[in-house]
C-alpha cells in the first residue's frame, strides 16, 4: 500500500491559495482590460469580449483539447456546456445582487454578444446531437468560426 503524498488539509490549503490567486489575477485582468480599452480606444465591450474572454477561456480550450486527444468526447462536451452553464449561473447570481436588472443595464453591444453566444451554443448543441458525418463535422466548426469572427467585427464596429 502506498502512502498518500497529500493530506486533506494540504489539499484544502492548496485549493484556497489557488482560489485567492485566481481572484486577485481576475481583478487585475479586468483593470488591465479597462486600461487597454482606454489607451487603444477599442472600447471596453470589445476588449472584454475579445481579449479578456479569450484569455480566461484558454484553460477550458486546453481541457477540451486534452479530452479530445484522449478520445473522451463526453468530457469535452461536458466541459464546454458546464462552463457555459456556470457562467450563466454567475450572471443570475449577479442579477440578484445588482440594484435593478443587470440585463436592462447591459449595453446594446453586450446584447449582440449574448445573441451570438446563443447562436454558437445552438451550433454546438446541433453538433453533439446529430450523427457525425464528414461533411457535418467540417461545416459546424467553420460555422462556429464564422459566428465568432462576425461577433468580433460587430463588437469592433459598435465600439
Amino acid at each position: 500500500m502506498t502512502e498518500e503524498k497529500y493530506t486533506l488539509k494540504h489539499a484544502i490549503t492548496g485549493f484556497v491559495i489557488a482560489a485567492i490567486i485566481i481572484l486577485i489575477s481576475g481583478t487585475v485582468l479586468t483593470f488591465s482590460g479597462d486600461q487597454i480599452a482606454i489607451l487603444t480606444g477599442l472600447g471596453s465591450s470589445f476588449v472584454g469580449s475579445f481579449l479578456i474572454a479569450t484569455s480566461t477561456s484558454l484553460p477550458e480550450v486546453v481541457t477540451v483539447y486534452v479530452a479530445l486527444k484522449l478520445n473522451n468526447h463526453n468530457l469535452a462536451a461536458a466541459s464546454i456546456f458546464g462552463s457555459n452553464l456556470f457562467n450563466l449561473l454567475i450572471l443570475v447570481l449577479c442579477d440578484f445582487l445588482y440594484p435593478g436588472s443587470i440585463l436592462l443595464a447591459a449595453s446594446p453591444t453586450n446584447i449582440y454578444t449574448g445573441g451570438f453566444l446563443l447562436l454558437s451554443s445552438l451550433v454546438v448543441t446541433i453538433a453533439i446531437f446529430r450523427a457525425q458525418t464528414k461533411r457535418l463535422s467540417i461545416a459546424l466548426p467553420l460555422l462556429m468560426l464564422l459566428f465568432y469572427a462576425s461577433s468580433m467585427v460587430l463588437l469592433y464596429l459598435l465600439r
